[in-house]
C-alpha cells in the first residue's frame, strides 16, 4: 500500500510538470532542481519551498536534489521494465 501511494504522488507530480510544459516523465521536484541549478529564479524558489515542505512534514531533506538523482538513475521505472 505504501508503494501504491508513492506511485500516485509521483504521477501527480509528473502531471503537474507536464501541465507546466515540462517533460511528461519528470517530476516537478526533479525539474525544479535541474532548473534551479541552471539559475532560473522561479525554480530556485519552488525548489526551496518543496525542500522546506518535505523537511517540515516528513523529515526528508533535499527532496528536489534526490528526486533529480532518481530521475537520472531511472529509479522510478518499474522493475518489470528491466531487460
Amino acid at each position: 500500500m505504501k508503494q501504491y501511494i508513492k506511485n500516485i504522488l509521483i504521477s501527480i507530480s509528473q502531471l503537474l510538470n507536464s501541465i507546466l510544459f515540462g517533460y511528461p516523465d519528470e517530476t516537478f521536484a526533479a525539474r525544479s532542481y535541474r532548473k534551479a541549478y541552471e539559475g532560473k529564479l522561479f525554480f530556485i524558489v519552488t525548489c526551496f519551498i518543496i525542500d522546506i515542505s518535505f523537511a517540515i512534514f516528513t523529515g526528508y531533506r533535499n527532496h528536489c536534489q534526490k528526486a533529480h538523482e532518481e530521475e537520472v538513475l531511472n529509479k522510478q521505472t518499474s522493475s518489470d521494465y528491466d531487460v
